[in-house]
């Protein structure tokens, strides 16, 4: 089991994202961030159960919504760095 630790910009994506889906439909915002807390705690015990890709970049895909989880397993921790959606160009961050 690794620690997880949640960049700077993935929080602003998860604080944009929120904010978005409120607008949107009150509640829906709440939804996001308890499935995003769902898939982190997955992440934390299996680290290495989503395929990795470009850089070692491991994606989550955050089931209802069209959001992708990207973080990176390091030997002590793991660092979530991006929320997206599947419609943004991931690279813009990183």
């Amino acid at each position: 089991m690794l620690p997880v630790l949640i960049f700077d910009n993935a929080a602003k994506d998860f604080q944009k994202a929120y904010t978005y889906l409120e607008e949107q439909e009150n509640g829906l915002g709440e939804k996001l961030l308890s499935r995003i807390t769902e898939y982190i705690e997955v992440i934390e015990t299996n680290p290495y159960i989503f395929k990795s890709g470009y850089r070692q970049i491991r994606q989550a895909k955050i089931k209802p919504f069209q959001h992708l989880l990207r973080y990176k397993v390091f030997q002590d921790y793991v660092a979530v760095i991006q929320l997206f959606h599947w419609k943004q160009n991931p690279i813009k961050n990183l």
